[in-house]
């Protein structure tokens, strides 16, 4: 009997022959990369892009949907309303009544602060002292509250009234209709003359209303002077 031993392919051979184990560098290959630490540090969160935030931030309400939400629903103050009605197109004054009335608050404390300063230097009593200062102290006041009061007085014309306002502290505001319309005056002093101004007064039948418009420019007064002559016959032809 032959016996026949079983043949088996070698686990090693020599270099070059059969398959070969794998080398560390294959291994090494094989293994998946590893992100690097530091380079996770230095990367960081990606960040949306800088024109995406913009574009995407919460809408800003316009004005009138801040109105639509506003409670109170009130405009904005724009004056007083008793006073001041800020939807009537005021005609003011010439600013030259300003200059004007400073040379008469000048030639009204002038003399006396004079006259006590040199009866302050003459007799040396310092009591004397005081009046000067008052009326110095006034004339300051009055020189900073007159271009005030200029600002102050306004007239408008409308289609049946003329109305008049003036007053700082004190306020006051006319309405003259044409139709009441007495007389009309017009005045202008030696100071009104030199600047170039004159003084319109309205009166009328009612209760002796008496409305005064100061600081007019001379062309102005005449203007308004007989336009509102035409109206008030206009009107009494009417009535």
């Amino acid at each position: 009997m032959v016996h026949v031993s079983p043949t088996y392919p070698p686990l090693w051979s020599g270099p070059g022959e059969g398959p070969q184990p794998p080398t560390a560098d294959a291994v090494d290959d094989a293994v998946p990369a590893q992100p690097d630490a530091h380079a996770l540090d230095d990367a960081g969160p990606a960040q949306p892009a800088a024109h995406a935030v913009d574009g995407a931030g919460p809408a800003q309400p316009t004005a009138a949907g801040r109105a639509a939400h506003d409670p109170a629903g009130r405009p904005a103050a724009s004056g007083d309303p008793l006073f001041d009605p800020s939807d009537l197109p005021w005609s003011r004054v010439s600013p030259k009544l300003s200059g004007l009335w400073q040379v008469a608050a000048a030639i009204a404390f002038g003399p006396a602060s004079l006259a006590a300063a040199v009866a302050l230097v003459v007799t040396g009593d310092i009591d004397l002292g005081v009046i000067p200062a008052i009326c110095l102290a006034g004339w300051a006041w009055t020189a900073w509250l007159i271009p005030r009061r200029v600002r102050a007085i306004g007239y408008v014309e409308r289609e049946t009234d003329l109305i008049v306002r003036k007053g700082i502290l004190f306020r006051t505001l006319a309405v003259v209709p044409y139709g009441r319309l007495q007389y009309l005056d017009v005045g202008a002093g030696p100071l009104y003359r030199a600047f170039g101004l004159a003084r319109l007064k309205l009166n009328t039948a009612a209760n002796g209303l008496t409305a005064i418009l100061p600081g007019l420019e001379a062309d102005e007064a005449a203007r308004l002077r007989d336009r509102l002559a035409e109206l008030g016959d206009a009107r009494m032809a009417g009535l």
